[in-house]
């Protein structure tokens, strides 16, 4: 986590909206997943579905890097892997730590 941590660090000139780090050791489900990000993020409660999520990422430029905890959900699950991915950007880059 510190080095995930100190390589984004470094990244912050290259994300004009930010290098957020989101912490997932005890995320359990897809669905705190989500609410995990969009609370780092300050995503209105409303705004805190997958879509609306993705909407409000496609409008900026940042670095999200998704904590130890993630590649358990992701493991468990291969479909929503691909869309985490498919829904990265080139303004929106998910960083996950195994």
């Amino acid at each position: 986590t510190r080095l995930a941590i100190s390589a984004a660090a470094r990244l912050t000139t290259e994300f004009p909206d930010g290098v957020f780090f989101v912490p997932l050791a005890a995320v359990v489900t897809e669905q705190v997943m989500w609410t995990s990000i969009a609370e780092v993020l300050d995503v209105p409660t409303r705004g805190r579905t997958p879509g609306r999520l993705v909407a409000h990422l496609a409008r900026r430029s940042l670095l999200l890097v998704l904590g130890w905890g993630v590649s358990k959900i992701l493991d468990r699950d291969s479909r929503l892997r691909g869309s985490v991915y498919a829904r990265a950007t080139p303004e929106v880059q998910p960083a996950v730590q195994g």
